[in-house]
């Protein structure tokens, strides 16, 4: 963004020279050149530090593995590699039917127990019996959950990914690899990382614009979430990571984005805020025939 700076004074420099025929001297070249320094380097230097930009914008990500809390055989897998899904969604399916019978058995059981203790007489026999049913109806709340847990839901909306495993499976109790992975996306919700000076001014709750590269054009109003108060795990130790919260309600959640830009507005200069939203829209427009990032 700062090159468009740049190229915004050097246009206006042909603009004077060639087409305006302001004579070409030592003089003018001179003016030329210290104005070009004086009015880029100035706002250049004053956008980084009181509003700050950056190309380094991602959708947040979050990644859940997903296992079977049971074991037992695949008797059906209802999703498939890079496919949405929502919360709740069935994933796949164990063969209940152990579990059926173990259930079953349970139940048999608590209704002898449950007979033992009518018939038993008071006393010790009586509060033996009493502590035989209570261990019996325990067994029998952990067979229902773990029949319940035989289907396998989807626990946020998200993206299948490295799906490894097939109808007919056998999975053990203690599986070492996921069965896949839930890849989560906020749309909302973005990343940007920043140099660590550049976080002076910021907080949460500043207000920010964002520009993804396959909305060539459009400028998204947002605001700032939570700022990493240390560097992001990255190969440039000085930068840190800036949540962002897309709230215009022009932003379609549907869209598909990917990488953009940002400019967040801190405290003080707004007149060099202005100069920022301006290159913002400017590079958003040049995505239409490059992507600026």
């Amino acid at each position: 963004m700062n090159a468009l700076l740049v190229l915004t004074w050097l246009a206006l420099c042909v603009l004077l020279f060639l087409i305006c025929r302001v004579p070409f001297n030592r003089w003018t070249a001179t003016a030329a050149t210290l104005g070009g320094i004086l009015l880029t380097a100035g706002p250049i230097i004053a956008m980084n530090h009181y509003h700050p930009y950056s190309s380094m914008v991602r959708p947040q990500l979050s990644i859940l593995p997903i296992t079977a809390p049971v074991a037992g055989a695949v008797i059906e897998v209802a999703v498939e590699e890079n496919q949405t899904v929502r919360r709740g969604e069935l994933l796949f399916r164990v063969d209940p039917e152990p579990l059926q019978l173990e259930v079953r058995a349970f139940e048999a059981r608590v209704e002898q127990a449950q007979s033992a203790l009518q018939l038993a007489p008071a006393g010790a026999a009586r509060d033996l019996a009493q502590a035989r049913l209570a261990e019996l109806q325990a067994g029998l709340s952990k067979a229902l959950y773990r029949l319940g847990q035989t289907s396998v839901r989807a626990p946020a909306d998200g993206r299948i990914a490295d799906l490894g495993i097939a109808s007919e499976q056998v999975l053990g109790a203690t599986p070492t690899d996921p069965a896949m992975r839930l890849v989560g996306t906020d749309p909302t919700r973005v990343v940007a990382w920043l140099r660590q000076n550049q976080l002076t001014r910021i907080d949460p709750g500043a207000p920010a614009e964002i520009a993804f590269d396959t909305i060539p054009g459009r400028i998204f109003s947002a605001e700032v979430v939570y700022v990493s108060p240390t560097p992001a795990a990255s190969a440039d130790s000085a930068q840190a990571a800036v949540q962002l919260r897309i709230t215009d309600p022009g932003f379609d959640p549907l869209a598909p984005i990917g990488t953009a830009q940002v400019a967040i507005y801190g405290t003080g200069l707004p007149e060099i805020a202005l100069l920022r939203k301006l290159l913002l829209r400017m590079s958003a427009w040049i995505d239409y025939v490059y992507p600026y990032a």
